[in-house]
C-alpha cells in the first residue's frame, strides 16, 4: 500500500495518521533554556526554545526549535583544584607551574605532568 499525504492536509487527519503509526507528540510548556554539553567542554546554550518530545516505538526524540549560542569554555575553568593539586604533588612544582602546564594540556592533569617531566614547561 503506498501512502500518499496531499499538501494541504488536514491536522486531524495527520492526527489520526500519526496515531495510527504509533507517533506521539508532546510539547513541553514553560522551557527556560536547554543546554547541550560536548566532551570537550563547548555547548549550545537555547534560551526560551520551542521543546517538542517525538515519541514512537523505536524511542523518544526532541526536537528544539530557537536562538542558541555557542559557549566555549575556557582553559581556566577546563580543570579543577583537585587537577592542580594532582600536578602539583606528583610532578613536584608549584601552584602557578601546575596552572600553567594544565592550560597547555587542555585540563589533562597527566599530560600536564608528562609536559613539566620532558622540560617542556
Amino acid at each position: 500500500m503506498i501512502l500518499m499525504i496531499p499538501g494541504r492536509i488536514n491536522p486531524r487527519q495527520l492526527r489520526n495518521l500519526m496515531k495510527q503509526f504509533g507517533i506521539q507528540i508532546e510539547e513541553l510548556k514553560n522551557v527556560k533554556e536547554v543546554t547541550i554539553t560536548f566532551e570537550s567542554g563547548e555547548k549550545i546554550h537555547f534560551t526560551r526554545p520551542s521543546v517538542t518530545i517525538i515519541k514512537s516505538q523505536e524511542g523518544e526524540m526532541f526536537q528544539i526549535i530557537g536562538k542558541y549560542e555557542l559557549v566555549r569554555e575556557s582553559p581556566s575553568e577546563a580543570f579543577t583544584e583537585e587537577d592542580i593539586r594532582i600536578v602539583m604533588e606528583k610532578a613536584n612544582v608549584d601552584r602557578n607551574q601546575a596552572i600553567k602546564a594544565l592550560k597547555k594540556a587542555n585540563g589533562n592533569p597527566a599530560e600536564a605532568i608528562m609536559l613539566i617531566l620532558s622540560g617542556e614547561i
